[in-house]
């Protein structure tokens, strides 16, 4: 008898799939024969799955997601880097067994494959048309974990803090920058914890003094380049009240759009009522949120397919002044125009 694991996710990734058989075939010996998965997360079980012969295909992405924590330190920290503070990701094991009762009902166990003895990591990103692995960094083509956050694209506005969420299976990190197209500079070293890492941009450190833009590369130490070189530009236009949406993209970095947002800000209370004996309407509960409506500028506009990504994560923070807390809302848009002949604009609703 033999357990054989023909398929299961790269050691970093957005997927939680394994396809696994037994060769053991049902007897009266081996009575309700199934295969049991165990996963381990810090050394401890937290989820068993069963599954008779016969289905041989497990997905444990709800499983996976649930055990990521998500990033969770504090802003305006005037570092230059984070491998700490939650995690935008879950390392994780996993062991499957043949089990089956004998011919005296009692269950008993098999073989066993623990798949190579893998440590996976799990990313709850919803992926897109590009191939997950293309942001793990590996090679000179790896890109970070970010869509709006790229080369020659991404653009960092003055006094926000901003973070570029990468990952990698090399531990040993080398941090490249040059500022205002200047010479290169070794910025700092270090290692990553379970496989991932936040390249921190703020006024404090990397983007200090810089007035055009910045450029930064990642290596392992003392070996080859690991990423892409990005090109980060600076953007300080002034616009009316500028609002900042950050949320998680679909290759679970942390992604940022600017809006202009003093558009249209209301508040509203959601109140259920009872009439008394006197038939006399009164106030039995009420809720209060604030909604505001954000707005997209014309020069934004050959990046409007992010907007997508937008609409399609789960949370969302806005952030309104210098250096301010990240507050969690809702975005309650459920149409955006991403291609028109003419010239145009998209309004971002949210709740808070």
């Amino acid at each position: 008898m033999a357990l054989t694991v023909n398929s299961n996710p790269q050691n970093i990734d957005n997927s939680g799939a394994f396809n696994v058989t037994t060769s053991l075939t049902e007897d009266a010996s081996h009575v309700n024969l199934r295969v049991r998965a165990d996963i381990t997360v810090s050394a401890v079980i937290v989820a068993t799955s069963e599954k008779p012969k016969g289905l041989s295909d497990f997905d444990f992405f709800d499983i996976l997601k649930a055990n990521v924590s998500g990033i969770s330190f504090a802003r305006d920290s005037s570092a230059l880097y984070k491998i700490a503070g939650g995690s935008p990701l879950v390392a994780y094991t996993i062991l499957f067994t043949e089990v089956y009762e004998d011919a005296d009902g009692v269950t008993q166990t098999g073989d066993t494959d623990n798949a190579s003895g893998t440590t996976y990591k799990f990313v709850p990103a919803s992926g897109d048309d590009v191939a997950f692995s293309t942001y793990v960094m590996s090679g000179t083509t790896s890109r970070f974990a970010n869509k709006t956050l790229r080369n020659n694209v991404c653009k960092f506005f003055t006094g926000y803090e901003q973070w570029i969420v990468f990952f990698s299976s090399v531990v040993h990190i080398q941090l490249f920058y040059s500022k205002d197209s200047g010479a290169y500079n070794d910025v700092t070293t270090f290692d990553l914890t379970d496989g991932w890492g936040v390249i921190i941009l703020n006024i404090g450190e990397l983007m200090a003094s810089v007035t055009s833009n910045l450029r930064i590369q990642l290596g392992e130490v003392g070996g080859a380049k690991i990423s892409e070189v990005m090109t980060i530009y600076v953007d300080s236009t002034l616009i009316a009240e500028r609002a900042i949406l950050e949320y998680d993209g679909v290759t679970g970095g942390k992604e940022y759009l600017a809006f202009e947002g003093m558009k249209d800000i209301g508040y509203n209370s959601e109140r259920a009522y009872y009439k008394d004996a006197n038939k006399k309407k009164q106030l039995l509960s009420s809720h209060g949120s604030s909604r505001q409506t954000l707005e997209t500028r014309f020069k934004d506009m050959p990046n409007a397919d992010y907007l997508k990504s937008l609409l399609d994560s789960e949370k969302a923070n806005i952030l309104v002044d210098d250096y301010a807390t990240a507050t969690e809302v809702t975005v309650t848009t459920e149409n955006i125009t991403t291609d028109h002949s003419e010239m145009f604009t998209n309004q971002i609703d949210v709740e808070y």
